[in-house]
Parts: structure tokens; sequence; C-alpha cells
């Protein structure tokens, strides 16, 4: 048989395409293989494996919007001239948070 990639050069998706044609009309990965001019895992490879496209991870929410973590770091630094303790609870306080403690930290 003569061999389709000795005509001319074809890309991936084309030979993908091919071999997958070649298969729905029921010939053996042998059979593909010999036609293109492959090995026979290249064919398996080129029928089976489906290229999957991964999926941006997204990214946690935010709890709090930046307008409030900028009050907090001027609540922080005001408490912190003033030499009194920084702690979650009295930040909730002062400001008047509603969110716990943990997310305030």
């Amino acid at each position: 048989m003569i061999s389709l990639l000795s005509d001319f050069i074809m890309t991936y998706s084309d030979l993908k395409e091919v071999a997958i044609n070649f298969k729905n009309q029921v010939k053996s990965y042998n059979e593909i293989s010999s036609i293109l001019g492959i090995l026979r895992y290249s064919a398996i490879h080129l029928v089976v494996y489906r290229h999957k496209v991964q999926k941006k991870k997204s990214d946690s929410k935010h709890k709090i919007s930046k307008e409030s973590v900028i009050s907090i770091k001027r609540e922080i630094s005001r408490l912190m001239q003033n030499q009194e303790k920084v702690n979650s609870a009295k930040i909730r306080k002062n400001y008047g948070l509603t969110m716990s403690t943990k997310t305030a930290r």
C-alpha cells in the first residue's frame, strides 16, 4: 500500500481525522498504521486519545471587599500607634464588622 505521508505532509489534526475515519470504516490498527506509515501504537493513540483542555482553576471567593481590607489595615495601624493590643476581636468591634474573628485575621 502507498503511504499517505510520502505524498504530502499532514498536520497532527489531519492525521488524527484520517485515522478516526479509517477506524469508523472498521479497519484494524495494523491496517491503519500500514496505510498511514506510522507505528501501530501511534495509530491507537490517534484514534483513542482525546485532547483535554485543562480548565483554569478558580480562585477562592473573597470574604470581604478590598475597601474593607484597607479599612482593617487602617484600624490596625491606628491601634499600633496608640500602642494598644491588636487582635481580631478588637478590630471587629471597632470597625463594626459582622464576620467571624477567623475571617478578620
